[in-house]
């Protein structure tokens, strides 16, 4: 059974903000489908663009593809000239035909969607719309329209070689970690959003890259709608993929316009109104703390201006975040992680920001919970030592290992003799027992603990042995004011980083 049937529409007018911030005026269109069950297929007719929409749903999954066929730049403006803001687009014509296919694809038990799109063409070219030259779009002219947009004078536009490294990463990070791949629009980034706005009903994320904000702010407005995005989007693929603007130079733009507060735009003129320093002298809770502001100036600046409990929560959950993510990266060093800092000193109107009273009850009891069942069965001394290390801890870490069973070290012997991997102990188990296990007095006294960053346990990463070098010197510490002595594998000639135990045993 299936239902067939055809609907057309005239002299259609659309007042909805959500579509555009003016009205939107449809003359005609012309919809055919084709309903059953599990397979849907609808065409779209809209002057000179045919739409074909195919909705599948099978057992694990569900397949939305779009294919739209031979249409050109011509019947895209046709369609919504008349809501465009940029006069970029207002002033192109092209006949040469294009194709756009989009693919959507949600599996089952994954919760982002896997979305392809395809726009494929024999030859494109542009004239202007009374066939003289468009504008050239090169560096030149993206530079003197933002300067103009902004009234910012020559010495405070700051070029891409004198970025700091660490603001360049740290923004690529929090605003677009695909930036270096994609081609102006990143397919992850909307499958993410789709996933976000499906969940709650409504649209709490976007899927901008950092080339679509930067073609919002130097062209469009700041209105959220359907065709305000397309538009977005359309100027974003143009200016990567025809006029080959390189990712460095949309880097350096997209600094250089950012707002950062009321009337405040760009890093040279942010780091004088938060901070009173030059964008050079910048630190990196600094440099992550502007990250923070890029999505929300308004209400930061609000924020910070009252001093905001919520803010200081806020904020440091994402330094926190983001600072583990250059970390694992690649992109800071272990030192710069660890020396990040607890407090931001603004100028004097906005004060000091600490944190060392923001509440990490939350994160902690995660770590704690999980390192807590696997301390059962461990020495009352070890557990109070580590206990009272991870609340402090200048790094957070998981007891992944405490008391192993006879079988469990047996296993552990076997690696690297007997089983594929590298040795990692010298107790058999039997005749030489590890102090993982059991003693006479029914306590285990070694533990093994991995840190735990972006919300994973570590194990194998090269900066792992760095970081569990400041863990042991933490624990070893804490344990020093009970007078606990703690003997950290990473001393022992066969390295075990890993591993703590009380002093007073030997064999791991």
């Amino acid at each position: 059974m299936a239902l067939v049937g055809e609907l057309s529409l005239k002299d259609v007018n659309f007042s909805m903000s959500v579509i555009s911030d003016k009205p939107f005026y449809l003359e005609a269109a012309a919809m055919t489908f084709k309903l059953r069950r599990k397979f849907k297929i609808v065409c779209v007719d809209i002057r000179n663009i045919s739409c074909f929409l195919q909705l599948e749903s099978k057992k694990d999954n569900k397949e939305l593809i779009i294919d739209i066929p031979d249409f050109t730049w011509n019947d895209i403006y046709d369609l919504l000239s008349a809501n465009f803001v940029s006069d970029i687009l207002r002033n192109l014509f092209s006949e040469d035909k294009l194709h756009l296919q989009t693919h959507l694809k949600k599996l089952k038990n994954v919760d982002i969607p896997f979305v392809y799109t395809n726009i494929s063409y024999d030859h494109l070219s542009f004239c202007g719309r009374q066939k003289e030259k468009p504008n050239i779009v090169n560096r030149d002219y993206l530079i003197c329209l933002l300067n103009k947009k902004l009234n910012k004078q020559k010495d405070s536009y700051i070029v891409y070689e004198n970025i700091p490294e660490d603001f360049i990463n740290a923004i690529i990070c929090t605003e677009d970690p695909l930036f270096w791949n994609h081609k102006g629009i990143a397919s992850y980034f909307i499958g993410l959003a789709l996933a976000s706005n499906l969940k709650e009903h409504k649209v709490v994320r976007g899927a901008s890259t950092i080339t679509m904000q930067l073609m919002r702010n130097l062209f469009l407005s700041q209105e959220r709608n359907f065709l305000r995005k397309a538009e977005e989007s359309i100027l974003a693929l143009l200016l990567e993929n025809y006029y080959s603007i390189n990712k460095r130079t949309i880097l350096e733009l997209y600094v250089n316009i950012i707002e950062f507060a009321p009337n405040i735009y760009g890093l040279y003129d942010a780091c004088f109104f938060y901070f009173g320093k030059e964008y050079t002298k910048l630190t990196l809770i600094e440099i992550i703390t502007l990250t923070y502001i890029i999505p929300r100036p308004k209400h930061f600046y609000e924020a910070l201006i009252i001093q905001s409990s919520q803010l200081e929560t806020n904020l440091y959950n994402h330094i926190r975040s983001y600072s583990q993510i250059m970390l694992h990266k690649g992109l800071i060093t272990v030192d710069k992680y660890i020396n990040i800092g607890m407090e931001i000193r603004f100028v004097e109107r906005f004060g000091i920001l600490s944190f060392g009273k923001v509440n990490r009850t939350s994160s902690h009891n995660i770590l704690g919970q999980t390192s807590l069942s696997n301390l059962k069965g461990i020495h009352p001394r070890l557990v109070k030592a580590i206990t009272e290390a991870i609340a402090n801890t200048p790094v957070p870490f998981i007891i992944t290992e405490g008391v192993r069973t006879t079988e469990r070290q047996k296993e552990l012997y076997a690696q690297g003799r007997i089983m594929p991997g590298p040795v990692v102990t010298n107790c058999d188990g039997l005749v030489d027992k590890s102090n993982h296990q059991l003693k006479e007095d029914g306590y285990g006294y070694a533990i093994d603990l991995y840190p735990y960053i972006c919300g994973h346990i570590r194990i194998h990463e090269p900066y792992v042995p760095e970081i569990l070098q400041i863990i042991a010197i933490h624990i070893k510490e804490t344990a020093q004011k009970f007078g606990i002595p703690i003997s950290w594998g990473g001393d022992w000639e066969m390295k075990d980083y890993s591993h703590f135990e009380l002093q007073a045993f030997s064999c791991n």
